[in-house]
């Protein structure tokens, strides 16, 4: 396919070939290869920036607003395609307040939602904590902050959004943009707004991936493929925000067999419904408990990737059990034995991370211990 259909084309039958966590592994790959990090393809936040020669345009879109077994499964894909523990890269390829957010996100540490346990109460204490943390205080106690973010259930998140706004007149999102800045707070940023209200930034990600001079073909792909199940809310998102019709801008902004591809990936229906099959009497199985070589990115009802859009998270399970599934271990098979200690390093600032072991099995190394 690479020698046949070169060029944008080519990339996006490659991406429409492949999985959804592959294709994401791949462009986290591309992302971090070479001389500093491209932010946005792990981000795919809605503004360009410039240092130097390094344009940091795209990490926090496949990073920001994973479910846990959604970010084990994107690491082991990761792992598996190149030898390399992802939260290593990503360790050394971001500094400041922007590693510590996304290593927090790459250690998959939200907490299920629990009504006896995520209270009024709670919601009120963290509330409390957060603005101890930041706007209650000189300066801003980042590790606090992130904490409580990165491990609310989005349900959760709601309420303490809510509370927050009644005791301090200012929503989460406003206080985050007072307390950090640059990757930092897009990435924040990005991940409170796909939990509690996602279609408008997944409409400035389309937005941004096509205004100014030329357009970003890569992160338009990714954007199309990823959130392909999930269009009919974003282009009413798109109309309200914009007053443009979505699939005409992308008619407008490209061109050829790259342009009528990228039509049929918009127009494509969604998948039926799972339902029983009647006619042989077993269940039909959901997408992503497919085999990881089968193509699934058009899933209905639940993006394979942000299942916190929808309040009913049935997601979660049948990832769970995909992930222990005979075809997801086949693929995956587990080492003989476990790498020797000496693979582990502590780092100067305090986090456990493993070294790159050798790539002689398809073996996901431990997660990496707490920074927090």
């Amino acid at each position: 396919m690479k020698k046949k259909c070169p060029g944008d084309f080519g990339m996006l039958m490659q991406m429409i070939s492949s999985s959804l966590p592959e294709t994401e592994a791949l462009f986290l790959r591309q992302a971090t290869k070479g001389l500093g990090t491209n932010e946005s393809l792990c981000i795919q936040v809605h503004n360009q920036i410039s240092f130097g020669n390094i344009n940091k345009l795209s990490n926090l879109q496949i990073l920001a607003g994973r479910s846990n077994e959604e970010m084990q499964l994107l690491r082991r894909t990761f792992f598996n395609q190149t030898g390399k523990d992802l939260s290593v890269i990503m360790n050394s390829e971001t500094s400041g307040d922007f590693r510590k957010v996304i290593m927090a996100m790459l250690q998959a540490a939200r907490q299920p939602y629990h009504p006896s346990i995520h209270t009024a109460d709670r919601a009120k204490t963290d509330a409390i904590a957060l603005y101890n943390a930041g706007q209650g205080r000189l300066g801003t106690d980042e590790t606090t902050f992130i904490k409580i973010l990165v491990e609310c259930p989005p349900t959760y998140l709601s309420e303490l959004d809510a509370v927050y706004f009644r005791m301090y007149h200012n929503n989460i999102v406003k206080a985050i943009e007072k307390e950090f800045s640059f990757d930092a707070k897009k990435s924040l940023i990005l991940m409170v707004r796909l939990i509690l209200d996602p279609y408008p930034p997944i409409a400035e990600i389309f937005e941004s991936t096509m205004k100014g001079f030329g357009t970003s073909e890569k992160e338009l792909s990714l954007a199309l493929v990823r959130y392909q199940c999930v269009l009919h809310h974003v282009k009413s998102a798109y109309q309200r925000l914009y007053a443009k019709d979505l699939r005409n801008r992308i008619h407008g902004e490209t061109s050829g067999y790259y342009r009528q591809l990228l039509l049929a990936i918009y127009d494509a229906p969604l998948d039926p419904q799972m339902q029983q099959n009647l006619e042989r009497n077993q269940p039909v199985v959901p997408p992503w408990q497919n085999p990881i070589n089968v193509p699934h990115h058009h899933v209905y009802g639940y993006s394979p990737s942000m299942p916190q859009m929808h309040p009913t998270q049935s997601a979660y399970p049948y990832q769970a059990q995909y992930c222990q599934s005979p075809a997801y271990t086949q693929q995956y098979s587990q080492p003989i034995q476990q790498y020797p200690q000496q693979h582990y390093m502590a780092s100067p600032d305090g986090y456990t991370y493993s070294q790159n072991p050798s790539a002689t099995n398809s073996y996901f190394p431990p997660q990496f211990q707490p920074y927090y």
